[in-house]
């Protein structure tokens, strides 16, 4: 049965009694920071730079959220990009709710809805009376960049092929630098971010993490610290793995690679496409274990390797084989066990995580 929906309820706190504004925001590509107040009796207003643009109200059916226009010409509206709509959809999909698609109606044109849907903000459109009823998808939300990347993403870099090892691959985009994700995780009041190593920044902390017992016995690499600047140099000048911190307020807690599968040497064991990847995790700081955390980073690090290539189809992961708790995490979080097979330096489990399967049944919430 449908009833009213405020979006203090969907935050798991109580109804607002004075406006806030909502923790997600985006910015858009001139500067302009789009943001979403939330408003005493179950409205909610969307900003642009501080001006109000629309005001909306919100009612809800089980996992259906329709939201209308109350107020708000429609010329305001179409002067704005359809991007303004994403920190609001954020507050639906972005926290623990089970809300699977989002319905707005508003007084826009045709063509304002159609642009709207062509940019991958909206999944369809059909005309109304003074208006147009838009549909957005979970799965679709998440498959949009504007909210979660901050660096240029590979997809824009020209297709050409060539030869490495005898296997022929794509050629890779020159690798990003700094933040190149970032999300909020409202559940657990943290920001988790992935960041690009810096070899004289962060070589201190990788070696000691790296001479951890628990990482040597799994990683085979306790060392001292000009072994390991010059492993992580060579990373850097590797076209096909990219290295990475996961954060969470910025402090680094794991490490990661992600590597292009058709070049790696895990190439012959499966059947990878041109821009599937492959990952490998080190979790350095143990202050951040626990299961919520690990299934928030693990997600997001997924998220963002989707997010970067749209033409990564499946993401692989080759743990020990006696690494049962890894091979579980990735199954939990929707992984498939392929296979067994041999290394040279290890038998491995192959698991494969689907692009249709994470964002259709997981995602990152």
């Amino acid at each position: 049965m449908d009833q009213s929906l405020t979006l203090a309820p969907v935050r798991e706190a109580s109804a607002a009694t004075e406006s806030e504004f909502s923790s997600f925001s985006h910015t858009l590509p001139d500067g302009r920071v789009c943001r979403v107040q939330i408003l005493a009796g179950g409205s909610v207003a969307l900003h642009v730079d501080g001006e109000p643009q629309a005001l909306l109200t919100a009612r809800f059916d089980a996992t259906h959220v329709s939201i209308e226009s109350l107020a708000g010409d429609a010329d305001s509206i179409t002067r704005q990009p359809p991007e303004i709509f994403l920190p609001l959809f954020a507050e639906y999909f972005a926290r623990p709710a089970h809300v699977s698609t989002i319905e707005i109606t508003l007084p826009v044109s045709h063509a304002w809805a159609v642009e709207a849907v062509r940019r991958g903000i909206f999944d369809e459109c059909v005309e109304t009376t003074g208006g147009c009823r838009l549909r957005c998808r979970r799965a679709s939300f998440w498959q949009h960049p504007a909210l979660w990347l901050r660096a240029v993403s590979s997809a824009g870099f020209a297709q050409r092929f060539t030869l490495t090892n005898h296997h022929r691959h794509p050629v890779r985009p020159p690798k990003p630098c700094g933040v190149v994700y970032e999300r909020q995780l409202p559940h657990l009041d943290l920001t988790f971010s992935l960041r690009t190593i810096d070899v004289e920044r962060d070589l201190e902390l990788f070696n000691r993490w790296m001479n951890l017992p628990n990482v040597a016995s799994v990683w085979d690499q306790a060392d001292d610290s000009i072994t390991h600047a010059r492993f992580l140099a060579d990373q850097e000048a590797d076209p096909h793995t990219q290295t990475l911190f996961g954060c969470f307020n910025g402090e680094p807690f794991a490490y990661f690679e992600a590597y292009w599968v058709k070049e790696d040497r895990l190439a012959p064991f499966c059947d990878a496409g041109d821009y599937d990847r492959g990952i490998h995790i080190l979790v350095g700081n143990r202050r951040h274990q626990g299961p919520a955390k690990l299934e928030a980073w693990l997600r997001s690090l997924f998220h963002y390797v989707f997010l970067d290539e749209p033409r990564t189809r499946v993401i692989y992961g080759e743990p020990r084989i006696d690494n049962a708790r890894w091979i579980a995490y990735m199954q939990e979080q929707g992984g498939m066990k392929l296979k067994e097979f041999d290394f040279p330096h290890k038998r491995a489990a192959l698991v494969g995580l689907s692009r249709e399967t994470y964002f259709e049944e997981f995602g990152p919430r």
